[in-house]
């Protein structure tokens, strides 16, 4: 049970990251790049509009496919990380339109929490099912709560560039960390599904296996009735 939930917990995670660490370094950001309060405004607002347009989209899929959970949670967690990118690289361009952009991709991969619930409709029993919820809504929170205080720490980190496009200062720290988190999900759901396939591929070659010799037993057995 706890094998089949961990991965939303994990979507909870990052989510409650962006929240609380992307979103708090938000307006200096802007400021630093040269955003004007009105684009800051957009930025907010692209967040809220495509999760809001992403949210029947993603139920409507998990509604029609229980199948299509794989697929829903891992284009949330590539969308994640493609988001996080672009708004750490928004110095290197038109700084305050690709921070729109990346709040924008943002939003529409935070909108798969329609999904997580439907998920765990899924595969949790209508005895637990409460509690699982709760569970995930525990661990959003306490991200959001917690997650600022690594923001507060990034401020102490040196500010410098590494290349031609890397440059690191407390609001592009956040970008990555928020790309880390997502990638680490993306890749422990990954290696989780594929393990879970083994192990089920293993458990029928089992059966397939016991099969021959149950039917020889009982071949004997007959055998020996008949004698």
């Amino acid at each position: 049970m706890a094998s089949k939930v961990s991965v939303v917990f994990g979507l909870a995670f990052v989510e409650g990251m962006d929240q609380g660490l992307v979103t708090s370094s938000l307006n200096s950001f802007m400021a630093d790049v040269g955003g004007s309060r009105r684009m800051y405004g957009n930025a907010i607002a692209a967040f809220y509009l495509t999760r809001l347009c992403g949210l029947p989209v993603y139920g409507w899929l998990a509604d029609h496919n229980a199948h299509t959970f794989e697929r829903i949670f891992s284009c949330a967690l590539f969308l994640g990380i493609i988001g996080s990118l672009v708004y750490s690289l928004a110095p290197f361009g038109k700084g305050p339109e690709l921070i729109v952009l990346s709040r924008a991709i943002l939003g529409l991969a935070s909108a798969n929490s329609a999904a997580e619930v439907a998920y765990l409709a899924f595969n949790v029993s209508t005895k637990e099912r409460t509690k699982f919820i709760g569970l995930r809504e525990m661990v959003f929170t306490m991200t959001i709560t917690v997650s600022p205080v690594c923001s507060a720490l990034f401020v102490m980190l040196p500010e410098e560039s590494i290349g031609k496009y890397l440059f690191l200062s407390s609001s592009t720290y956040c970008g990555y960390a928020l790309a880390l988190s997502n990638f680490v999900v993306l890749a422990y759901f990954i290696l989780s599904k594929k393990y879970a396939r083994n192990r089920a591929c293993e458990a029928e070659e089992h059966e397939r296996s016991a099969i021959p010799l149950l039917s020889d037993g009982a071949e004997s057995l007959s055998a020996a009735a008949v004698q």
